[in-house]
């Protein structure tokens, strides 16, 4: 009862793979801001520095700068045939 009600369990503390950050008229990007293997440590935590030591490091090298992203326009392929020129708001 305590996961359904998101109380106790920790649960809501997990993170996915990519954090959605809306860009207005840019669109929309996920960012990666976890590491792909086991444990899945979020880039730039204890965790990251305890598990990935290396990657840390060149974490830190980067002036904490996440690397990568990807970029969806935030329009569809209708919306560009019929209206060429507008940008999207998301």
């Amino acid at each position: 009862m305590a996961q359904l009600l998101m109380q106790g369990t920790g649960y809501v503390n997990f993170m996915g793979k990519y954090c959605w950050v809306a860009s207005k008229d840019h669109g929309l990007n996920g960012v990666v801001v976890t590491e792909q293997e086991e444990p899945q440590a979020v880039i730039g935590s204890t965790l990251h520095k305890l598990a990935f030591p290396d990657y840390f490091r060149n974490h830190q090298l980067r002036n904490y700068r996440l690397q990568h992203a990807h970029e969806h326009s935030g329009r569809d392929v209708g919306e560009r045939l019929k209206h060429p020129l507008r940008k999207a708001n998301v």
